[in-house]
């Protein structure tokens, strides 16, 4: 079985969190654009209310570490389990998915919001798993004799 380096493995994450949260982010701002999505200005601030607090901390951990490991000039070139990797890509994917599903899933305004608030029953716990996941290649520091 084919092994990867850290790093690859974050770059991989991060390009899977740029492309679907980035398009959440994108779907939502053409949304509230358009004006009629989701009904008046405070309706509109609590979609966003939502959804930031969602995506953003798990986007802003990935884009630090890679940041500062630029920045730094450190590469973790130690490998990485694959099993984890695979367990991290498949929260990962799947929590964003469901992310997306919440905001297109909805007749109408309030319905959309009661959906939402509904959803953190769910995405609350699910969210600790990925950033459980995601502590593995973007927290724990690196391998004794790094």
């Amino acid at each position: 079985m084919a092994t990867h380096s850290m790093r690859s493995c974050q770059k991989r994450l991060f390009l899977l969190w740029l492309l679907l949260a980035g398009g959440i982010f994108v779907l939502v701002v053409g949304q509230s654009v358009i004006g009629d999505q989701y009904g008046k200005d405070d309706q509109l601030e609590k979609v966003w209310g939502w959804l930031l607090p969602t995506i953003m901390p798990t986007l802003s951990l990935i884009v630090a570490v890679l940041a500062a490991g630029a920045l730094l000039g450190k590469q973790n070139e130690r490998p990485v389990d694959p099993f984890f990797y695979r367990t991290t890509m498949a929260f990962s994917t799947v929590y964003l998915l469901i992310v997306l599903a919440v905001i297109v899933a909805r007749t109408d305004t309030t319905e959309a919001l009661a959906l939402m608030q509904k959803s953190n029953l769910f995405l609350g716990p699910f969210q600790g798993l990925v950033s459980a996941s995601m502590g593995i290649f973007f927290v724990k520091g690196p391998a004794p004799g790094s």
